[in-house]
């Protein structure tokens, strides 16, 4: 009976141990198009001025994932420097703040533990730094990373780490650069950046085997499906994050969700998806999606009219159009190419009124414009029927009006003006002739 006791124990302390998983899991990830190199960053030598450099982040709880013990960091680098910088001092910590604050001396300094002190490789790709004390992440507030260089040696700013940093703007990065050894209780003013840096980190988490990301792709208006490898056998469930936030679950053994909000914008939309179960949950890494939709209807439309033309104006209201289509008097007129803003519609032979409409099209739909109205300036028809009737000391020249739109009408006689009369009239007295004529 003893015996089975022990060998029970044993086990029970086994499956527990086996719950916890080492694993590398991306915090931001690098993407390639998508990344931008900067100069103001991590470890910072620019000139020989500048010789010593101080960079803080913030990365979100929803970006970390479950806690667990973290044994290394990892930044993305994409060019080689020719040196390795050394003494380089790495603190991580915890903070409820999203934010480094409105104030360029609003650092966290508190409750920092330093975890590696030594050198910093520079290669391109992702570079590794294997903690000397390990960081137990509590998988409830967010992690602070501070790197503090005290290298003291100039070097051409060409030859600096420049960590890869995403696109998307933040307020979680504060750096600083001096000729003198920075202080990290005190690091004084600093400069903010709305740009964070891709990171990893290497943490043994309980809970199941993190998924493998797959893709995210959709059909017309019909959302998109993220696609990912269960890696696990004893998940309860998959969380997935959209854009950093919880928008669904699937259930255990799932392989894919579908994203229909449903979406008004294309995006893009950034997915990741954590296995989860009674012990904990791990983070796949991201794979990032644009929705089929049809393109948002231009607005404002507007018609200003010219000499025989009408111009039909909008704002592109879209993000995702292939073209335009114009439309005047309900027949299709134009079809366009995307980002057209206005067309002109030439040679018109009458005033109109003409009415217009305008299409935002793509190969999901189409969306219409509101209607706008024109009328364009067109030479007036010309008068017909033209009779000159003798009286005694004048002629009486008379016609039909056969145009809506003109100003006046001038009358020659010989070939010289000899006066006008307003719209819409059709005779003329040439009075007080003094000879018979004949007059043309």
């Amino acid at each position: 009976m003893k015996k089975f006791r022990f060998l029970a124990l044993c086990l029970s302390i086994a499956g527990i141990f086996s719950n916890t998983k080492a694993a590398e899991r991306v915090v931001v990830d690098y993407v390639g198009g998508a990344s931008v190199m900067k100069a103001n960053h991590v470890v910072v030598l620019q000139t020989s001025t500048y010789k010593y450099g101080m960079a803080e982040y913030i990365y979100l709880q929803s970006e970390v994932g479950a806690g667990g013990t973290i044994s290394k960091v990892f930044f993305y680098q994409d060019l080689a420097t020719l040196y390795t910088f050394t003494p380089v001092t790495v603190y991580l910590g915890t903070t409820n703040r999203v934010t480094l604050g409105t104030s360029s001396s609003d650092w966290v300094t508190t409750g920092l533990t330093s975890v590696y002190s030594g050198s910093i490789p520079c290669v391109v790709g992702w570079n590794t730094i294997t903690l000397g004390t390990s960081f137990a992440y509590d998988g409830t507030n967010n992690l602070v990373v501070l790197i503090d260089n005290d290298w003291g040696y100039s070097v051409s700013s060409a030859n600096n780490p420049k960590w890869v940093y995403q696109g998307t703007a933040t307020t979680r990065h504060m750096y600083k650069t001096s000729s003198g050894n920075i202080s990290t209780a005190t690091p004084g003013t600093g400069s903010r950046d709305l740009q964070i840096a891709a990171f990893k980190i290497d943490i043994a988490a309980a809970g199941p085997d993190a998924p493998t990301i797959g893709t995210a792709t959709g059909a017309c208006d019909a959302g998109l499906t993220v696609t990912w490898t269960d890696n696990s056998g004893d998940e309860t469930g998959f969380i997935i994050y959209r854009n950093g936030s919880n928008i669904g679950s699937a259930a255990a053994n799932a392989t894919n969700y579908v994203d229909n909000p449903p979406f008004t914008t294309i995006g893009p939309y950034t997915y990741k998806v954590w296995a989860t179960n009674a012990s904990g949950s791990n983070a796949s890494g991201v794979c990032t999606g644009t929705a089929s939709i049809d393109p948002t209807a231009p607005t404002s439309p507007t018609a200003t009219g010219a000499c025989s033309q009408v111009t039909v104006s909008w704002t592109d209201a879209s993000d995702n159009e292939t073209g335009f289509i114009v439309y005047r008097n309900g027949a299709a007129l134009a079809t366009l190419g995307a980002g057209v803003t206005n067309y002109a519609n030439t040679s018109l032979t009458t005033a109109g009124p003409y009415t217009y409409v305008v299409y935002a099209s793509n190969s999901c739909g189409s969306n219409v414009s509101g209607v706008c109205t024109g009328t364009a300036s067109v030479t007036p028809t010309a008068p017909s029927g033209a009779t000159a009737t003798g009286a005694c000391n004048q002629i009486t020249v008379s016609w039909t009006d056969a145009s809506s739109n003109e100003t006046a009408f001038i009358i020659y006689r010989n070939a010289a003006n000899i006066g006008s009369v307003a719209p819409n009239a059709t005779s003329y007295a040439n009075t007080s002739l003094t000879t018979a004529g004949p007059y043309t």
